[in-house]
């Protein structure tokens, strides 16, 4: 058990930083593609997330791994937490591309139909900004957030296994395939039940 709260805050640190990075560039994604279904954002963004939607997220952290640690040599190649945020960016981002394209097309479509709804037409009628009319739309859209956060964090967990594996991270993914391989039946039972 002291194994397992070991890796626990590796994990986590690069878990919320992947959700903070997916968040951040999902979010005006989609309400951007949203505000102008069928424009370019719209129609370029669709192709970006097919295409990060069909990535796994090992094939992902490879490539990452290959360009930003071997060709340009900006990160280190073995992920180490204590070496702050440059030691734990490339698995959080691998996670956050894996993150982004369910985030993104949810906020699409929910805030493309709260836009459509009748109570945005009577706003712009009243002679709301597209900002509050944006606003307004997120709001209403905040009961598909929900849903989907309730759906990602155990895909963001599970996503760990293989990337802290692809990177080497020192946390509970890894821990897990190590016991696994081990056949250490106990510890792969407690990072079930924590996991």
């Amino acid at each position: 058990s002291e194994r397992i709260a070991r890796t626990i805050p590796a994990t986590l640190a690069v878990n919320a930083l992947a959700l903070a990075l997916a968040l951040a560039a999902a979010v005006p994604l989609g309400v951007g593609a949203a505000r102008r279904p069928g424009g370019a954002l719209d129609r370029f963004s669709g192709l970006l997330l097919d295409a990060l939607f069909s990535i796994p997220s090992f094939a992902l952290g490879l490539l990452l791994l290959l360009v930003f640690a071997v060709k340009l040599r900006v990160a280190p190649v073995f992920s180490d937490p204590s070496l702050g945020l440059r030691g734990i960016a490339l698995p959080a981002a691998t996670l956050a591309l894996v993150a982004l394209a369910p985030i993104a097309r949810v906020t699409r479509r929910a805030v493309g139909d709260a836009l459509a709804s009748a109570s945005a037409l009577s706003g712009r009628a009243r002679g709301e900004s597209r900002s509050e009319e944006t606003l307004r739309a997120l709001r209403r859209a905040a009961p598909a957030f929900a849903g989907l956060g309730a759906a990602l964090v155990p895909q963001l967990v599970a996503g760990s296994v293989l990337v802290e594996r692809v990177f080497g991270l020192p946390g509970t993914g890894q821990l897990l395939a190590d016991s696994v391989f081990a056949r250490d039946l106990p510890t792969v039972l407690g990072l079930t039940l924590v996991s």
